[in-house]
């Protein structure tokens, strides 16, 4: 059925603004992260704005601030702020070229994952970084090879290690992409990596654990016919070892 809007809002003034990413807070309002940092009453009305803030992705952390991740400087940004929006620290991971943080969780031990992609003007490589509650690096991990691949999203799994999707180009085809699902260990080792797609671009934009123990992606199919292209919503379910049962093009 079609869902009946109970309410839109707008923020921003003069220039281009965007979201990227919200979540509901406890008191029943949002938290908002794109061209800056919003929090909202329950009905959208806005509660504060910092606009020293922006990102791609904000999460709600344990003690009632936000984590947020994206770039500054052209290195992936961390951010840390309190319940007020105020930052507590601001952190970067310096790349040699353009990095991006897409995505960012709070790690079981309190600390945080983020991946994204490392030189982004060119997909090189998915990046994964752990840190500890300070935002301060633990480790870095990065996954790929000769082709361009990024990552867009990353949560912990059950056993402590992490799932990450993005996307997987190919070395032959131009313009040919496969949803890539990578599950790594608790220290970011890779233990395997599945790609699905057709031939057209195909990408996975996010990644939960299921309650069985596999994993959901949600993402984008381009299909194409007769030399013309579309693209629609993609959801695959794998099992916990990463495989799928789908429709190929």
């Amino acid at each position: 059925s079609q869902g009946n809007v109970q309410w839109d809002q707008t923020y921003g003034g003069v220039g281009e603004d965007f979201g990227s990413s919200v979540r509901e807070t406890e008191n029943g309002g949002f938290i908002i992260v794109g061209s800056y940092l919003v929090k909202t009453h329950s009905q959208g009305s806005e509660d504060w704005i910092n606009e020293e803030v922006s990102g791609n992705a904000v999460q709600i952390t344990v003690d009632g601030g936000y984590i947020i991740s994206g770039t500054l400087s052209e290195d992936i940004s961390l951010i840390k702020t309190d319940s007020n929006g105020n930052i507590v620290w601001s952190k970067t991971y310096d790349g040699k070229n353009f990095d991006e943080g897409r995505s960012v969780e709070q790690t079981s031990d309190n600390g945080f994952i983020i991946t994204g992609c490392k030189d982004c003007d060119g997909y090189s490589d998915v990046i994964l970084i752990k840190t500890d509650s300070a935002g301060d690096t633990l480790w870095t991990r990065t996954f790929g090879g000769e082709s361009l691949e990024g990552g867009s999203c990353v949560q912990q799994t059950t056993d402590g290690g992490y799932i990450i999707t993005g996307i997987n180009f190919s070395l032959v085809l131009p313009d040919h992409g496969d949803v890539w699902l990578i599950k790594t260990d608790t220290l970011g080792n890779e233990i395997w990596n599945h790609t699905y797609g057709g031939v057209g671009l195909d990408w996975g934009r996010s990644v939960q654990q299921t309650t069985d123990g596999g994993y959901v992606i949600a993402g984008w199919r381009e299909i194409v016919i007769g030399g013309q292209s579309d693209s629609d919503v993609w959801l695959i379910l794998t099992d916990p070892e990463g495989n799928a049962e789908y429709l190929g093009q």
